[in-house]
């Protein structure tokens, strides 16, 4: 809990030094995406966690389950994430 309080208060400090500079509504515009995004991925490896046995392979499998949702959602949501992974790939693409 303190460890909560004590990033949330660096990050209000952070929000309130740089707030002449940058909008700060800009840095949370479309973040409900990565939100929706984040509980489906969280409530699906959840439930994996839940109905399976633990072990080495099964977690391994529930985290590339938790990747793959995570980039569909983002996919889904058209987020900025999903935006410049594409420009990025594209461009390491042309480089080879």
């Amino acid at each position: 809990m303190a460890l909560v309080l004590s990033e949330l208060l660096v990050i209000s400090y952070q929000l309130y030094s740089i707030r002449e500079e940058i909008p700060t509504s800009d840095l949370f515009h479309g973040i409900w995406k990565y939100i929706v995004a984040d509980s489906i991925m969280f409530v699906v490896v959840l439930s994996l966690n839940f109905l399976l046995e633990m072990n080495i392979q099964l977690l391994i499998l529930q985290v590339f389950i938790g990747i793959l949702f995570y980039v569909l959602l983002n996919r889904l949501f058209n987020t900025y994430l999903w935006i410049e992974g594409v420009v990025f790939w594209e461009k390491f693409i042309a480089k080879n």
